[in-house]
């Protein structure tokens, strides 16, 4: 399945004649792109908002959403057994972390949404506690990099930030500032280099409130709709693809070309 429906977004991008856009929604949707050498990756590094194209907790809640939301009406409309919405949620899932190659921070915000929303009987330290670890026995390999550390570090302080902090702004403002410290703090040969901070400060919270009300939630539904058709026969997939393409290319292209010229704008300022 996560083959199929890697090879289906693959299928669906050769309809964008754009490369470089085709290579920002690559990377946005299923993690893969060519990162060193695209000019998008580097205008989001040198901004310090690179974990606003990395595929974690934002990715997969609007995937999950989609998902949740036509399988729970495909149960009730067909009266099937609720069982099965919780099978295509599991096999969906699976198929998406199977796509994305199983990124650190996208296999933690997949566990901790389950986790915190089905093992509810569970005090929430306990289940992160049991998430952190079932993440290092099944991804040892994730241990240690700094995609690990950010994933975690930012989920934590979301977690704080939701249960203490009302304002919408303040939250997204506290996990700007906090990014930024972590990226300096983190990568190799970071600094603190203050000069540049009101600039990337403002560059995270346009971005990152752009992507997470416009961009991402139009992804999660083309995502969740493109693993549904990714299950029909392979010869049907040409006219299912030309429907879905007249249906999403243009608002894709669109949202992604806005996104991409605002990260070059607040580069060259």
């Amino acid at each position: 399945m996560g083959d199929r429906l890697h090879n289906w977004v693959e299928f669906f991008l050769r309809s964008i004649e754009d490369s470089s856009i085709r290579d920002f929604l690559r990377l946005c949707s299923i993690g893969a792109g060519f990162r060193s050498k695209s000019s998008h990756w580097e205008a989001f590094s040198e901004l310090g908002a690179i974990h606003l194209l990395v595929l974690s907790g934002a990715h997969a809640q609007y995937f999950l959403r989609h998902l949740s939301n036509f399988l729970m009406a495909l149960v009730g409309y067909l009266k099937l057994p609720k069982a099965l919405y919780f099978s295509g949620l599991a096999l969906g899932l699976w198929s998406y972390l199977d796509a994305a190659n199983y990124g650190p921070a996208l296999v933690r915000a997949t566990l901790c949404f389950v986790a915190l929303r089905y093992w509810t009987a569970l005090r929430s330290s306990w289940v992160l506690l049991g998430v952190l670890c079932l993440q290092l026995i099944f991804f040892p390999e994730s241990y240690g990099k700094l995609g690990f550390i950010l994933s975690w570090s930012c989920f934590l302080m979301l977690l704080w930030a939701q249960g203490n902090v009302s304002s919408t702004f303040l939250r997204i403002v506290i996990l700007s500032v906090f990014s930024q410290l972590l990226i300096a703090i983190c990568r190799p040969g970071g600094e603190l280099a203050w000069e540049l901070w009101p600039r990337a400060f403002l560059a995270n919270f346009l971005l990152m409130t752009i992507m997470d009300r416009f961009f991402l939630p139009f992804l999660g539904l083309f995502l969740g709709m493109s693993l549904f058709l990714s299950c029909l026969p392979e010869f049907l997939w040409p006219g299912a693809m030309h429907l879905q393409v007249l249906a999403f290319s243009p608002v894709l292209f669109m949202g992604a070309k806005f996104v991409s010229l605002a990260a070059e704008l607040f580069r060259t300022l």
